[in-house]
């Protein structure tokens, strides 16, 4: 379970009594200033385009990223977001030991736990 990856603004909210809309919630990539001009409308005349998964290997974006910044495709990862690679890389890499540098995101440390991986922490002043 990802205990510290933060943007529990309902908890929050709940905790000092207020509503959710009160809280800017810098911990995550939303935008506190609402959608950008025109993104609404758009979504919404091309609501119907959206009809499948995206592809399970993303070869599509893959090549296409690999294209625009000439490098080779096996140089290229593509995830569902960074928690996914936090929470996957200690496995792909066999990391036994860990060295935090913070503040940061908590999701390093829980990724550390998750796999038992012995980690240390230095934060910086």
């Amino acid at each position: 379970m990802i205990r510290g990856h933060g943007g529990d603004i309902y908890g929050l909210a709940h905790n000092i009594g207020c509503q959710t809309d009160d809280i800017i919630d810098m911990s995550s990539n939303t935008n506190p200033l609402g959608s950008a001009p025109g993104l609404l409308e758009h979504l919404k005349k091309n609501l119907t385009a959206v009809n499948a998964h995206p592809e399970v290997d993303s070869k599509n974006l893959i090549d296409a990223f690999a294209r625009q910044y000439k490098i080779r495709t096996d140089q290229v990862l593509a995830g569902n977001g960074t928690t996914q690679f936090i929470f996957t890389s200690p496995l792909a890499l066999g990391t036994k030991k860990a060295l935090i540098f913070g503040p940061t995101y908590a999701d390093y440390g829980d990724a550390c736990q998750m796999y038992k991986i012995d980690c240390e922490y230095v934060m910086a002043k």
